[in-house]
């Protein structure tokens, strides 16, 4: 390894190129700030290359092969038989992740952000060294924010093959549809698994752990999402404890107790959901003096600072929430406090989706979750059956749901299930953050005919007021 003799100086050193890493990386340019970003793999993190994107687009493609079934009604005839191939479908994956990758390396190139591939660690709480190949290059820096994501752990008896036992990445780069996918988990990873591979023809049974029984939803979503899961002969086998695992070419095999009974479950693929590890081995954090919480996540503060000053942590290594919105957020926050301003971190109001058989999305406090933190609350439900453009789509399953205060009709909760779903968090979330009351969001005008017209509706409802409720 040849050691550089010359330490180069760089106002800000961002390490990972995640969706958190590069959010930051970006935002320190745009303020003016000299950044040097330090990826050891691909910029856009797993997030891009091999968790969110590719995920998402096997749901997109899952519904669109759904919906063919009902074009006809739409007077849309199509001869022949259709069908699926999952070739072509990883095809377009790897298009669409090299055509985000590289426009992410564009915004980075356009701002000035310096890029090098290799493997950063402390040197001291002031200097990184970053190995590349057999080259080995210093840098000091006035700010250092790290970004480096997370790895996942698995159960003991679940380890990943990545051939028939698989994890959230290697799912999505299979050659060859399972006949039977055998899910351990119940997130929504999980969910959106079950939802794309039983769309394209896999038989799916879902292993929940032993002490769930429902999905981490408000009580409606839930219901809903087992009514769906029933619909589409998507088996779920509740509060299951694992024993043992196999896996051949043949079969998986797992051996589980299920409240008390012990019983075998066989198929083609098993899919393990699996803990977020932070990804910090390799920094040398005790090096610089970086704090560390018992689970090896790095101490940060609502600024994103950690307990050294100067030295920023984001995303999955963090005690924060797991998710990309949450690591984009803290990217920027983070950077801006590089600048020299005052940013701090507000996790109150996240929106959470999945892109299940019908959409589902959440933000705010579930129904139980606000009486358990003793509101006083006024729920109300909107089907969207109700919904005449629900009507013109064909899309009449779901609902929207809405929590409020008793006394002060502040919004409290939103949640939402069915087509567009996804887009309607958005104003859920800006009604939230508004801290919006039920007559605010009754007054406005909604667009006509539109899935907008359901957040009215269940606001309506609170008071048994909506007009197409039955």
């Amino acid at each position: 390894m040849v050691v550089g003799e010359f330490v180069t100086h760089k106002q800000v050193i961002v390490i990972g190129g995640g969706p958190g890493g590069y959010h930051a990386a970006i935002r320190a340019a745009q303020l003016g700030l000299e950044v040097l970003l330090v990826e050891k793999e691909n910029v856009g993190g797993v997030c891009l290359n091999e968790g969110c994107i590719p995920s998402k687009l096997f749901a997109h493609s899952a519904r669109q092969f759904r919906k063919m079934n009902s074009l006809i009604e739409l007077g849309i005839r199509v001869d022949g038989a259709i069908d699926f191939d999952l070739a072509l479908l990883q095809q377009r994956k790897k298009q669409v992740v090299e055509r985000l990758s590289q426009g992410v390396e564009g915004l980075l190139d356009k701002h000035g952000v310096e890029v090098v591939q290799g493997r950063a660690s402390f040197i001291s709480s002031e200097r990184i060294g970053v190995e590349r190949g057999e080259a080995f290059d210093l840098y000091e820096s006035d700010h250092v924010i790290i970004s480096t994501g997370s790895d996942y752990s698995y159960p003991a008896e679940m380890q990943p093959d990545h051939q028939f036992i698989l994890d959230a990445k290697s799912i999505y780069q299979v050659e060859e549809l399972p006949t039977h996918l055998l899910i351990y988990g119940s997130d929504y990873l999980s969910l959106e698994a079950a939802s794309a591979f039983s769309a394209f023809g896999t038989e799916v049974t879902i292993i929940m752990e032993e002490e769930r029984t429902a999905f981490a939803y408000d009580s409606t979503i839930n219901r809903e999402l087992f009514r769906q899961l029933k619909k589409a002969k998507i088996k779920c086998v509740k509060q299951a404890k694992v024993h043992d695992v196999t896996a051949s070419s043949e079969e998986v095999k797992i051996d589980l107790e299920v409240k008390g009974e012990f019983k075998s479950i066989r198929g083609s693929h098993l899919y393990v959901s699996a803990k977020p590890s932070p990804c910090v081995e390799e920094l040398q954090l005790q090096v610089a003096g970086i704090d560390q919480l018992e689970n090896g996540l790095i101490a940060a503060n609502e600024a994103m600072e950690t307990s050294v000053k100067g030295i920023y942590a984001v995303g999955d290594v963090t005690s924060y929430e797991s998710l990309a919105v949450t690591a984009i957020r803290q990217g920027k926050v983070a950077a801006e406090n590089c600048a020299g301003k005052s940013s701090v971190l507000d996790t109150a109001i996240i929106p959470h989706i999945i892109h299940f058989l019908q959409p589902v999305a959440t933000a705010g406090l579930s129904e139980e979750l606000a009486k358990e933190l003793g509101y006083e609350i006024k729920t109300g439900h909107f089907p969207m059956r109700g919904n005449g453009y629900a009507e013109v789509l064909n899309e009449k399953n779901g609902f929207v749901k809405t929590v409020s205060e008793e006394d002060s009709g502040r919004l409290l909760g939103f949640h939402a299930v069915g087509e567009d779903a996804i887009g309607l968090i958005n104003q859920g979330v800006l009604a939230l953050e508004m801290v919006a009351r039920e007559e605010d969001l009754a007054s406005i005008f909604y667009p006509h005919p539109s899935l907008y017209e359901a957040w009215a509706e269940s606001i309506e409802d609170m008071d048994s007021l909506a007009i197409h409720k039955g």
